[in-house]
């Protein structure tokens, strides 16, 4: 029987990633004044979203009249493009989330009803150091949520098994869509527009009452591949850490003992730090960044047998033991220095990205 791994996270966006109502009500109460409408409260407009920009037309100019929608579509959405970031904002722990999943290695998608172009926009302003595996607009290509295609399609072209993947959303569509493609895990956010008895009798088996709840429920079903990895770096840098203090403890050498000694403290706060984050969602390292410390913390302790003067060791080239270290260090030097290189140009690169984003913006 095949075990599930939960390593795909699938998201709507208004009202599960960020508080879009404000700028959608002004640019719908801007076409009703154009056209002679009286404009709703903001309040209001929670319950007509939902189901696509022309659907939330309609149930705001009360009309089922598919060619007056067409006429006034696109009055409604040049408004809304040249507003569409004045007052919409993240929820509180989304960033720190998304961020955490992309670090860890999680496959991350957005499904939206929002136009493409627009969705593109707001991810890439909001979470410009997160990376998605897609951003599939349903409006765009496919009929818009509840109807299922455009989740079908996500799992079908990226060969996802509905089994290992949670969807979040705040709506009943978005727990109705995710029901028919038999996700198990279907996580309704409370924080957003819709109330809990819509989300649960719609199917959500999970309610999140704030973006922070998303990265407890994600690692209550499991780790992936990112955070294995984790586990491997924190129980290596434990043994590193007890091999300096056994080193430390059996040699006479001063300068040994503050070298080994020293090395333990390291790895010991590197470990503590490092789990402190985990544990309150903070922040990841990256496999890159495992590896040049687990590598600089081994070849350190490598070297510093090998040629720091101690009582219980003399480097000899002619022993092989002393030489097998030697070239293992060496190596292990060697790719610590490129897990750095990749590292720090996966930094340069999210750098350039957010400037570039901040000057076009």
């Amino acid at each position: 029987m095949r075990v599930h791994n939960v390593d795909t996270l699938i998201f709507d966006l208004d009202g599960t990633l960020l508080d879009t109502l404000s700028d959608l009500a002004n640019a719908v109460n801007h076409t009703l004044i154009a056209h002679g409408k009286e404009p709703y409260e903001l309040e209001e407009y929670k319950n007509f979203i939902g189901r696509g920009s022309k659907q939330l037309l309609k149930s705001a100019f009360n009309t089922d009249d598919d060619k007056f929608i067409e006429d006034i579509y696109n009055e409604y959405l040049e408004y809304y493009k040249a507003h569409v970031k004045d007052k919409t904002k993240a929820y509180r722990g989304i960033k720190s989330a998304l961020t955490n999943f992309y670090n860890l290695g999680y496959h991350l998608f957005v499904l939206t009803n929002k136009p493409q172009e627009l969705a593109d926009k707001l991810m890439k302003s909001f979470f410009p150091s997160v990376k998605f595996d897609a951003i599939i607009s349903s409006a765009s290509r496919f009929k818009p949520k509840p109807d299922p295609e455009s989740l079908l399609y996500i799992l079908t072209t990226y060969k996802i098994d509905p089994k290992d993947a949670i969807f979040f959303g705040d709506s009943n569509y978005d727990m109705e869509i995710a029901k028919k493609c038999n996700i198990p895990y279907r996580a309704g956010c409370l924080y957003g527009y819709q109330n809990e008895e819509a989300l649960v009798s719609s199917g959500a088996t999970k309610i999140l009452k704030n973006g922070y709840e998303i990265s407890r429920y994600v690692f209550s079903l499991g780790i992936t591949s990112g955070l294995s990895t984790l586990i491997v770096f924190d129980v290596s840098s434990l043994a590193i850490a007890l091999s300096s203090v056994f080193l430390g403890a059996t040699t006479e050498g001063s300068l040994a003992k503050v070298t080994y000694f020293g090395l333990f403290s390291f790895t010991m706060l590197f470990i503590l730090i490092s789990n402190v984050l985990i544990l309150t969602h903070r922040y990841y390292l990256r496999a890159n960044s495992c590896y040049f410390f687990l590598s600089a913390q081994l070849s350190s302790l490598a070297f510093s047998y090998l040629f720091i003067p101690n009582s219980t060791h003399t480097f000899s080239f002619n022993n092989k033991i002393d030489l097998a270290i030697f070239i293992t260090a060496i190596i292990l030097s060697f790719v610590a220095l490129l897990a750095l290189v990749f590292d720090l140009k996966s930094l340069i690169k999210r750098a350039k990205k957010r400037l570039l984003l901040v000057i076009v913006n």
